[in-house]
């Protein structure tokens, strides 16, 4: 059974056995999650040659995205990343373990430690992300036209904004 199936036999399982709209108000939640793994699965079918874990790509993706010096406190990554706080520490040994960043106190504070994108690092998340965003880029225009594809993100955008 392909995946769309399995996500409509689902949602009809819920509409013949919970006698209510509760498939109607499902349907949207599964969607989106659904969509999200299938982004997800092939975003690290792409990632196959380097061991990272989706965390450690988020973690260094997020790094990048900060700008010169490609630093952040393990406060500010959790909460980019959504990870709690025993999760960013599993994930920082991790990558610090790899050489894909380093950890530091700050001169003035030493009570105070960043997290600091190395060179390895760098080259690592500026060669994969390009890769993985094609690749999703890719499955969402074979399904969508461009003016699906704005009026989708227009949506998104708001639903985030609104939840958020």
């Amino acid at each position: 059974m392909n995946s769309r199936n399995s996500v409509e036999a689902r949602l009809d399982r819920i509409e013949c056995n919970w006698h209510c709209d509760l498939a109607v108000q499902a349907a949207i939640p599964i969607r989106l999650l659904r969509v999200r793994d299938i982004l997800f699965q092939n975003g690290r079918k792409v990632m196959e040659s380097v061991p990272l874990s989706p965390s450690e790509f988020d973690v260094l993706s997020t790094l990048r995205s900060s700008g010169r010096p490609y630093e952040m406190t393990p406060t500010q990554l959790a909460s980019a990343v959504l990870l709690t706080s025993g999760g960013m520490t599993k994930t920082l040994k991790g990558l610090e373990t790899k050489g894909y960043i380093e950890r530091f106190c700050f001169e003035t504070d030493r009570r105070s430690k960043f997290v600091r994108l190395t060179g390895a690092g760098r080259e690592l998340i500026e060669t994969l992300l390009p890769k993985v965003l094609e690749n999703h880029t890719e499955m969402i225009q074979q399904a969508l036209s461009d003016s699906e594809q704005a009026a989708l993100n227009m949506l998104l955008s708001k639903l985030l904004t609104s939840l958020e």
